[in-house]
């Protein structure tokens, strides 16, 4: 009995030991990425740790409520309504699978055995009112009824990796960029604002650039978030009204706001090797946003 405890301290205790590592390796990694001054700032580990460990709760946090993954492949283009609406048809899953050879290289670098890997994609949603033709209960045709295209746009295959738990590793790293990202954006914004002010370019101080970078990442939550949105749209990604349709169509999307001003639709998916051609190159396909023609 004492034996099961001891050891079950030793655990906790590798754990906490582990833990420490990665936060320190992600400090490290923030102050390369964003500005190496900061270096300078006596204790700048300690005074970055309680930004970067709430902002990594708060990235757990959303990488955990995201759907289960779902199969992207053509073979999926028509029974799952999802890659339905994600894709305007089979070779535009293709040509996003092979879209900067992410996949083909992660399969090549891979053994044989690993059958299929999991990632994460990104894609840009959009909604435009036209006019089109709609068909009544009668059969009869009308002309000209304002109906609402969904499109989905820049797809982006991030992180590859053999299980769900890489890709979700995956993700959490992106989601950390993205917070860099808000950080250099508000220093040049600051030095811009100087330089104007003092007609010379007048650059931050390390410890101004350390309390930018740690104002950001206790700002992730404000900075970024996750809802869900429902969904129906027919096989020409026409949102869908008649209530008959919606049922059988419907589906859940995740939606990623980044700073109130922009959204992506993020969805972890699997990849079956089958479905990647080593010797492809990522090719033209119809322009989701026109019509859906490539089937």
């Amino acid at each position: 009995m004492l034996r099961g405890f001891f050891e079950n301290v030793r655990g906790r205790r590798q754990q906490r030991r582990d833990s420490d590592r990665q936060i320190q390796e992600l400090i490290e990694h923030s102050v390369d990425k964003y500005d190496r001054k900061i270096r300078c700032v006596s204790s700048y580990s300690r005074k970055l740790r309680d930004a970067v460990e709430s902002a990594q709760e708060h990235i757990s946090g959303l990488v955990e409520a995201m759907p289960e993954p779902v199969e992207c492949s053509p073979e999926r283009y028509v029974p799952d309504p999802l890659i339905n609406a994600m894709f305007s048809g089979t070779r535009h899953i293709g040509d996003v699978l092979h879209k900067g050879n992410v996949l083909p290289e992660f399969f090549l670098q891979n053994p044989e055995d690993i059958d299929r890997c999991s990632a994460l994609m990104l894609a840009s949603m959009s909604e435009r009112t036209l006019l089109g033709k709609s068909l009544t209960d009668s059969g009869m045709v009308i002309s000209e009824v304002c109906q609402t295209s969904v499109n989905f746009d820049d797809h982006q295959i991030i992180a590859p990796s053999a299980d769900i738990e890489g890709a979700k590793l995956g993700m959490q790293r992106h989601l950390h960029e993205i917070l860099l990202s808000q950080a250099r954006l508000e220093r040049a914004q600051l030095i811009r604002k100087r330089t104007e002010e003092r007609a010379a370019i007048t650059q931050t101080s390390p410890d101004e650039s350390l309390d930018i970078l740690a104002s950001s990442l206790r700002s992730a939550d404000s900075i970024l978030s996750l809802d869900r949105v429902n969904l129906a749209v027919n096989a020409m990604g026409i949102k869908l009204e008649d209530e008959r349709e919606i049922k059988h169509r419907a589906i859940t999307l995740p939606k990623l706001h980044i700073n109130g001003d922009q959204s992506l639709v993020p969805v972890f998916i699997t990849v079956p090797r089958k479905a990647v051609d080593y010797n492809r190159k990522a090719g033209f396909s119809f322009d989701s946003t026109m019509g859906r023609l490539d089937l």
